[in-house]
């Protein structure tokens, strides 16, 4: 029986590329992390490995994780609607600077 694992890997590497273009590196690694956690609770909740259940510190570090993506997720927002609302501002984004032609300026 052949694993499922060599045809997702590359699935999964292709959507990531595609995805850290949109979302930048810091909200796609947090959003990773916070999605394994979520599964890592279900999983624990489902199928327990330890008598005690759920630590409290294991809720706030997963807590913790979703604040981080949100607060993230709300910065982006902010730089989106003041481009979108005021067109010269959107230069401002451009991490490469090109020189002005002389045209430009007159």
């Amino acid at each position: 029986m052949a694993l499922p694992g060599g045809v997702i890997g590359p699935i999964g590497v292709a959507v990531g590329a595609i995805l850290v273009r949109a979302l930048g590196v810091l909200l796609m690694g947090l959003g990773m992390v916070a999605g394994q956690l979520i599964g890592s609770l279900i999983l624990e909740l489902v199928v327990p490995t330890s008598p005690g259940g759920v630590q409290l510190a294991s809720l706030f570090g997963i807590a913790l994780t979703l604040v981080a993506v949100a607060v993230t997720t709300l910065d982006g927002r902010k730089k989106d609607a003041a481009s979108a609302e005021d067109p010269s501002s959107a230069g401002d984004r451009d991490p490469v600077r090109r020189p002005r032609s002389e045209s430009a300026s007159a």
